[in-house]
């Protein structure tokens, strides 16, 4: 039955299917355009202050497939100004784009390298001036003010300076304790906030890639 069709012409052969151009790919459906996977890691082996009680540098990097087209770097630089919410310096080298932020507050720097058929954001923050900040206000304070004051009240009812003198170390133990444990939560919010960044600015750099893909069907076609 197959046969007698065919020798009729009322089913085509393969080889009519080839003859006649952009049959086979007219029926061959077509591959949608998806954005391309992203990919949010750690950056190097982060070492742990034994001082601070955490790492006094956070960095985290995202990988996304694809070379992201510099007409889209104004995209990424709306992302973090939005989200980091600092006044930063823009950067280039090649085709390198970074930002960054140096100032009494923050220390950080990201930089979107499309390179080898990828893009890699790395965003680098330096905590420094924090252990600074929280631990020489916090164990001044109160180690010193405090301690002090409760020292002298102590050591002028007490029979001996020992008793001043270890209710001192007892409001500075405390005051360095409580420095680590805010320190800490600093540290741990601060991280998960570049992670966040992070992968909004990996989901932008997918977006701009599946939208900068051909949409001249000739094209589409060639590709698939």
């Amino acid at each position: 039955m197959q046969q007698a069709l065919v020798e009729h012409g009322l089913v085509p052969t393969a080889n009519d299917g080839a003859s006649s151009p952009g049959v086979g790919r007219a029926l061959s459906p077509r591959r949608s355009t998806a954005p391309p996977a992203v990919v949010v890691r750690e950056g190097p082996k982060r070492h742990v202050n034994p001082l601070v009680g955490a790492p006094t540098r956070i960095v985290v990097e995202v990988v996304v497939e694809g070379e992201m087209p510099e007409r889209d770097y104004d995209l990424v630089l709306d992302v973090i100004r939005r989200e980091v919410g600092e006044v930063g310096q823009i950067g280039s080298v090649g085709r390198t784009f970074s930002w960054s932020v140096s100032n009494q507050n923050r220390k950080l720097q990201i930089s979107v390298m499309p390179r080898g058929g990828k893009t890699t954001v790395r965003i680098d923050e330096q905590l420094g001036h924090l252990t600074g900040g929280i631990f020489g206000g916090m164990m001044g304070g109160i180690g010193g003010g405090v301690g002090g004051a409760v020292m002298g009240g102590i050591a002028s009812s007490a029979p001996g300076p020992a008793v001043g003198l270890a209710a001192w170390l007892g409001v500075v133990a405390s005051a360095y304790l409580g420095a680590r444990f805010t320190f800490g939560k600093v540290a741990r919010g601060r991280e998960r906030k570049l992670h966040e960044i992070a992968k909004q600015l990996g989901d932008q750099i997918a977006d701009s890639l599946a939208s900068s893909e051909p949409t001249d069907p000739r094209k589409r076609l060639r590709r698939d």
